[in-house]
């Protein structure tokens, strides 16, 4: 690489070397970089802010739905829509229906916090199959205990 300095002497006779246009290429090449590197930052911080905002509306619907939801158990809301919710709900988790859009919620909540972390989102499927299957085990004990044959329910 050639170099681009000059030397010239001073007045009290040293030598000293001056840059004719080096200075200049390094200070635009290192506000170029900076430049990009501000740029790529805001780019990310653009991007968080948008999976924010985004993951705030998600959150928001879930919450309307959930409502909503529960507004259709606690036979609120009527209506032919409502209704069928309603028989779905029952029909599907018994009288844990009227808890399943309070932990519908919460667990949307839970995985969206924890988004990417496998353990939580292992946690969270584990919980909902742990109550789903807690749901089926006491509607067939009850179901036994209602029967017309004398089974002591004890």
């Amino acid at each position: 690489m050639a170099s681009n300095n000059t030397k010239s002497r001073t007045s009290s006779g040293k030598s000293t070397r001056k840059s004719t246009t080096g200075s200049t290429r390094r200070t635009s090449s290192s506000s170029r970089g900076t430049s990009s590197s501000t740029r790529r930052r805001k780019k990310q911080a653009r991007k968080n802010v948008d999976i924010a905002v985004k993951n705030e509306v998600m959150l928001i619907i879930i919450f309307a739905a959930a409502i909503f939801l529960f507004l259709c158990v606690m036979h609120i809301i009527r209506g032919l829509v409502a209704e069928g919710i309603r028989d779905v709900m029952f029909g599907l988790f018994g009288l844990l229906a009227y808890l399943v859009p309070v932990i519908v919620f919460l667990g949307f909540a839970f995985g969206i916090s924890n988004k990417g972390n496998t353990v939580a989102i292992i946690k969270l499927v584990s919980g909902a199959v742990l109550i789903d299957c807690r749901d089926y085990f006491l509607y067939d004990n009850g179901s036994e205990c209602n029967d017309n044959r004398r089974i002591s329910c004890a």
